[in-house]
Parts: C-alpha cells; structure tokens; sequence
C-alpha cells in the first residue's frame, strides 16, 4: 500500500492518514449495537485493525531511522 501511495504523499501524510482511518474504524465498530455484533467480535475486529494498520505503517520510516531523508 504505501509504494502506490508513496509518489503523491509524503511518508508522513501516509502515517496521519492511516491514524485517521484507524480512528474513524475504531469508532464505527464500537458503535454497532450489540445484536448486530458482540462485545468480543468488537475486539477481534479492532484488534485485526490494529495489526493491519500496524503492519502498514512499519514499512513507513521513523525520523530516527537513516532512511528518513535530512
């Protein structure tokens, strides 16, 4: 995901976008009412959000990394 959207945003501006989606899907999914999803598919659900974000964002360079241009 983040070599398609590299040409068009910096590696910063990917990182706040993906936080912004996390947000937004963390929200959507703690506001289903109960009968539509249990408790425990809620956590399952941000949680394998959470690991998908977070496997993305890895590739991202930190500042402290040497790949982070100067």
């Amino acid at each position: 995901l983040t070599e398609v959207l590299r040409p068009r945003f910096a590696d910063r501006d990917i990182g706040l976008t993906l936080g912004w989606v996390q947000s937004v899907l963390h929200q959507a999914i703690l506001q289903l009412p109960e009968s539509a999803c249990s408790a425990t598919e809620k956590i399952e659900a941000v949680m394998a959000i959470n690991k998908v974000i977070r496997s993305v964002t890895s590739e991202i360079p930190s500042r402290s990394s040497p790949a982070w241009p100067l």
